[in-house]
């Protein structure tokens, strides 16, 4: 068997000053000039205050974000009774929405949920930073997220799948939660092989000593939950025989559509043991790890995650699927109810999250049937630039994913959310780096991502 080792050729080139900012408090100190002025008209001044954390908050979710707000203050305000500043529960908010009163003495926060508490106490810390001083505006404030799932990875953790889970150090300092936090991240993904850390009673080889990579993917969520940030492992699943020799060894009887000229075969939803190990994948992953808040799959393309993922040809070539009468939109559809259908019986409340990545290969007609035939209670997360158009030096140029100097949306985007019919639309957006440069790893264009943002 061919064996391969990965090199993370960025692994000693990052400066080390990086993580050491990354890794410092969040409030080292105030602004420069920090209440240089006096409280204008319709402000009123933030000066020895009193903090009532009244919110209910049985789990301790809120300890980081009250400790946060007492480590602010700490810094420009004495103790005292002059000014309350309080969190309480309102109830029928929707989720991270909140409320805040201002009055003469006091700050009240409102929500319904802990992270509508949150993301109040964060607004008042930048407000004041936005004032320049201890000031808040005497009134009412409701804000509410237009954005409800805001989810990015860590730069510095391995990109090799498991990688991160398989050693012992830790890459999520809490004071780097802190800034993702503040930031407005309320969700973090990670690439992962379930075959390797995910028991399966239909495939008794996969998972065999995953414990440990368990535990720590349990306490990472556990962690990241304190600072109001979901974990979602992402991956390509349920996984086709590429780099995974077992399936074709031992259970060829759940394989379906070939690709790469045939070198690799896919798990087939219309046999038995394919359909019954796409649901159990799922099933499994969030028994054993409930602490989750949902999964990220590439359903098309890539290593390939079922007969309706394979990139080529248009029309299903999968016999079992043919024979049930299956079209290569319904394959994937059924994949992902699968998937969708065992992660909801062990945790009602997660999230199964279809990305389909390499539906740039597909005819407008696929992927309008797609949206179709597909349940709508599951999100479908395209790439936002995928298939647009960009004029750069005076040549027009189709734009693909990871494409930052074009806003979006691309046509790909742009079609699904046009036929989505009531399903949630996720949006895969680039903001760091380019493969239109790929040499470098940070391109600093806040007026390009402020265009992606309120396309």
């Amino acid at each position: 068997m061919k064996q391969y080792s990965v090199e993370d050729f960025f692994a000693d080139k990052q400066p080390e000053r990086s993580f050491q900012e990354l890794d410092a408090p969040l409030y080292g100190s105030l602004p420069q000039n920090w209440n240089q002025r006096s409280v204008a008209k319709g402000e009123v001044e933030v000066l020895k205050v009193k903090t009532e954390f009244a919110f209910p908050d049985e789990q301790g979710l809120l300890e980081t974000a009250s400790n946060d707000l007492v480590d602010f203050l700490s810094l420009h305000s004495t103790a005292g009774n002059c000014f309350t500043i309080r969190t309480a529960f309102k109830p029928a908010m929707q989720w991270e929405e909140h409320e805040i009163v201002v009055d003469e003495t006091s700050c009240t926060i409102m929500a319904s949920d802990t992270e509508g508490i949150r993301r109040g106490i964060y607004y008042i810390e930048d407000e004041m930073i936005r004032r320049g001083g201890a000031f808040l505006p005497v009134g009412t404030v409701k804000r509410c997220p237009h954005i409800k799932k805001r989810i990015t990875r860590n730069f510095f953790t391995p990109h090799e799948a498991n990688r991160e889970l398989k050693d012992d150090k830790d890459y999520y300092s809490e004071n780097y939660l802190a800034r993702l936090s503040h930031d407005g991240v309320n969700g973090l993904w990670l690439f992962v092989r379930l075959r390797e850390f995910v028991p399966s009673d239909i495939i008794p080889e996969y998972g065999i000593g995953g414990e440990k990579q368990l535990q720590k993917l349990r306490k990472l969520a556990q962690k990241c939950a304190r600072y109001g940030i979901g974990i979602y492992p992402l991956g390509v699943e349920p996984a086709s025989t590429y780099s995974n020799g077992i399936l074709r060894e031992k259970h060829r009887d759940m394989l379906g559509a070939e690709f790469w000229n045939g070198t690799q075969q896919a798990i087939c939803p219309s046999t038995e043991k394919g359909s019954a190990y796409a649901e159990e994948c799922m099933f499994k992953l969030f028994s054993l790890v409930p602490e989750l808040s949902g999964f990220i799959s590439i359903t098309t393309g890539e290593a390939v995650a079922g007969c309706g993922g394979v990139g080529t040809p248009d029309e299903i070539d999968c016999p079992n699927c043919k024979e049930a009468g299956l079209s290569k939109a319904m394959a994937l559809a059924k994949t992902e109810q699968l998937m969708y259908n065992g992660l909801k019986k062990a945790k009602p409340d997660g999230e199964f999250i279809s990305w389909t990545y390499g539906a740039r290969s597909w005819t407008d007609e696929m992927m309008i049937e797609h949206c179709r035939v597909r349940d709508k209670n599951i999100p479908l997360m395209n790439n936002f630039e995928d298939k647009g158009t960009c004029v750069q030096l005076g040549k027009e140029r189709t734009t693909l994913d990871y494409w930052l100097s074009f806003p979006g949306p691309g046509h790909l985007f742009t079609l699904n959310a046009e036929h989505s019919d009531g399903a949630p639309v996720y949006a895969k957006i680039q903001v760091c780096c380019s493969h239109e440069l790929a040499t470098v790893p940070y391109v600093p264009v806040p007026g390009i991502l402020y265009d992606k943002y309120a396309a």
